[in-house]
């Protein structure tokens, strides 16, 4: 073989290699290369449908560029209100193995850190995720957990004091929450200190599935206590109507850190806006696919937030939302 032969067998050897090499690699949004389509793993203890964490950072993400099966794959897990599944799920994602998981709730954080400390986490977290011990640090994780906190627990005293500025007599209420939540815990905790400094007695009422709200509302009845508040996951999010027919055949004024819990038929919704922190969570899983470590980005807290009251649900519940009330109200449902 001459010279110039072999000057163009080794041209059209280096086109075959180029060729291979490409139909390998993915372009990310912003020009970034990935030998693979990465992998994003969704974990959640939900329901799969419109309007979860799933659907809203996946728009997030489609909003910085990213297609589906072009720039990334998507693996989803949902424990469907069993959170007895979501270990087994979180070891299934882990060991595909995914590149970056998306979680939705403390929950499924926690199941993912048990399986494991190398693998991203982003979550989407209502609770605090200090409290919940999911992280030591806020400005610096120093873990592979990272994305979006609630700050469920700085938020109880106000949702206690809205309660009482709408139900004057209340002083006595309950917090509905679900344990093993350890965040979910801490804020039933903060709600009570902040009982202290009210004036309200303040008794936690666990429940840990859907036929437990029945006795729970039939205890605070019977317990004479004046109120609800109803702490926010996604056992709670997927019964919305019968936590609200609870709270009006009871006539127990209840507000709930969920905030579609007062558009659903509840008197009053008081959080963060949680379509934009689920949304925030695509930012981290792009910054990641990018190269970035979890450990390195601060946990962010929420700088918007919802206020839903329901003036017809105060009708059936006998109560006039006075102008205090009214006047901090994001939204008013008629």
């Amino acid at each position: 073989m001459d010279l110039l032969d072999r000057r163009n067998f080794l041209k059209g050897g280096l086109a075959l290699l180029g060729i291979g090499f490409s139909s390998g690699c993915a372009a990310l949004p912003g020009g970034a290369v990935r030998v693979r389509l990465p992998r994003v793993g969704f974990l959640s203890g939900g329901a799969q449908g419109l309007g979860t964490m799933v659907d809203y950072c996946k728009q997030g993400l489609a909003d910085l560029g990213y297609v589906e099966n072009q720039h990334y794959t998507a693996e989803e897990r949902y424990a469907n209100g069993d959170i007895d599944r979501l270990p087994a799920l979180a070891t299934e994602l882990v060991g595909l193995p995914v590149d970056v998981i998306a979680a939705a709730g403390a929950l499924a954080v926690e199941a993912i850190k048990a399986v494991s400390s190398v693998v991203p986490v982003v979550m989407s977290n209502r609770g605090d995720p200090i409290g919940g011990r999911l992280v030591t640090n806020l400005s610096r994780p120093d873990s592979n957990i990272t994305g979006v906190s609630g700050m469920a627990v700085q938020l109880s005293g106000k949702r206690l004091q809205l309660l009482k500025e709408t139900a004057p007599a209340t002083t006595r209420v309950a917090t509905l929450w679900r344990p093993p939540d350890e965040s979910m815990h801490a804020e039933s905790g903060e709600t009570q200190i902040a009982g202290n400094t009210l004036g309200v007695e303040v008794q936690a009422i666990e429940v840990r599935a859907a036929d437990d709200f029945d006795r729970a509302y039939a205890t605070a009845a019977a317990s004479l206590l004046d109120g609800v508040i109803v702490i926010a996951e996604p056992l709670m999010d997927g019964n919305r109507r019968r936590l609200v027919e609870l709270a009006i055949q009871y006539r127990l004024p209840t507000i709930s850190s969920d905030s579609e819990y007062a558009a659903a038929g509840g008197l009053m919704s008081y959080g963060p806006k949680v379509v934009d922190q689920q949304r925030r969570t695509a930012y981290y899983v792009d910054k990641i696919l990018k190269g970035a470590h979890a450990a390195d980005l601060p946990i962010e807290q929420p700088t918007s937030f919802d206020f839903t009251i329901n003036l017809k649900t105060a009708q059936a519940l006998g109560l006039t939302f006075p102008p205090s009330v009214l006047a901090q109200a994001t939204d008013v449902i008629q």
